[in-house]
Order: C-alpha cells, then structure tokens, then sequence
C-alpha cells in the first residue's frame, strides 16, 4: 500500500490538526540540511539527473524541461535564511519557464502535514497572505517539539493569512486528489534523489544545492544563473 494512503486510512490528518497528538517530534535524517555526508562542503559542482528520470519526466510533460523545481523543508534553518533570495531570483528567470516550490517528504508524519499545507496554501491564498503564512512558518517552526506544537503553530498560520480551518480540515481529510499529488510529489523527489535541503533541479536534468555554492546565498544565486543558462543552451 502506497505511503500516503497508509498514512490516511492510519488517521486522518485533519483529525491530527484539529486535535493534535501526543506522539514525539524529531526531525528526520532522511535529509541533509547544509552539509553532505561526509561533513565537507564542495564548491562550483552540480548533479545531473540520470538520463532515464529525465526523459521519463520530459516524456510526460515537455514543460518539465522549461521548469525549476525547488526543494524546501520549513524545519531547515538554512532554507529559511534563503528562501526570500531563491524567491526574489525565481521570479527573474525567462517568461517561459515556471517555477515550483515542493515541500520534501519523508516517512515521518510532519512532513505529511507540512507538504499537505504547503500546497493548500499555496493553492487558496493571496500571494501576499501566503507570503506571511511562510514567514510564520519558517520564524515558529524551530519552537515545535511535539505532533501537537506543529498542529497549533499550523492552525495559527493559517489564521492569521486568512484560511477558513474548517475548509481546510475538509479538504485534507476528503480530497484524494491531494494524497495522489503528494504520491507523485515523493516519487519525483526519489527519483531526483533529494537528499538535502535546499536543492534546486533544473530542466530535469541539473540538481544544484547550498552546499555547492559554500552556504552562500550570493555564491548560490550565482550557481544557479549559470546551470539556467546552461539548460537553456542545450534545450533550444
């Protein structure tokens, strides 16, 4: 049974939001925050995606190369400091191109929450509510220890940009579109091979992240402009 689906027919996310549960918070070790494995930084280098994960991506949808994806975790320090930069740098990308910001994924359930919000968010908020709900989520996010503290700090987010909580409960506990969305969303991201926040994958085929630029976020924006243009050149 797929994960997602598990997960509903385990509890009803609504249900955890309304209510919260006693269960213990940790963060995951699924994914990196700043630093690869071995505890080094790397400079000036990208990962490129296997051939056969591109062309199935760009097969199913021939935007998929004209697009950049942007991995985040609101439990990630680093992503908070720099995701007014990714976002200011996103918006001077070509006409042409669209920009997707997905929440990463893992086997625990705040992450499931999390994603889930994200997107409800993002998909029923005006962009200047949604730009203060992310702020209150990135600013609180580090004070949560238990299922319960992130179901609060959630409810209050939402609130406070606007979100009637009762559509939003009714939303995650019916709407099986988003848990098929969500699927897709932890496949994509496996087969991408995600395994630190931020990263950033381009065209389906370059994947760029903080560590390679050092942890600066001038340095990354840099990184980033030039693996663009590189996908640019090599699709026209």
């Amino acid at each position: 049974m797929k994960i997602f689906k598990y997960f509903y027919s385990l509890l009803s996310i609504a249900a955890v939001m309304a209510f919260g549960l006693p269960t213990a918070y940790a963060d995951s070790n699924q994914f990196q925050s700043g630093m690869d494995s071995d505890g080094r930084l790397r400079n000036n280098v990208y990962e490129t995606i296997e051939r056969d994960i591109t062309e199935k991506y760009i097969t199913n949808d021939a935007l998929e190369k004209k697009t950049v994806r942007i991995f985040f975790d609101f439990r990630c320090p680093f992503c908070f400091a720099t995701h007014e930069f990714i976002e200011s740098w996103s918006t001077t990308l070509p006409d042409n191109y669209r920009v997707e910001f997905q929440h990463v994924i893992s086997d625990d359930k705040t992450s499931l929450i999390l994603a889930s919000t994200y997107r409800y968010a993002k998909e029923h908020m005006t962009p200047p509510n949604f730009h203060k709900f992310q702020k209150n989520m990135y600013k609180h996010i580090h004070k949560t220890r238990t299922m319960a503290n992130v179901g609060r700090l959630i409810r209050e987010a939402l609130s406070a940009s606007g979100i009637d909580l009762q559509e939003y409960f009714e939303y995650l506990d019916n709407d099986e579109e988003i848990v098929e969305q969500l699927e897709f969303d932890r496949q994509l991201q496996a087969d991408y091979q995600i395994s630190r926040t931020p990263s950033v994958a381009i065209g389906a085929k370059y994947i760029t992240h903080l560590d390679f630029a050092a942890g600066d976020p001038d340095k990354f924006i840099t990184l980033l402009n030039i693996v663009v243009n590189m996908s640019i050149h090599e699709f026209e």
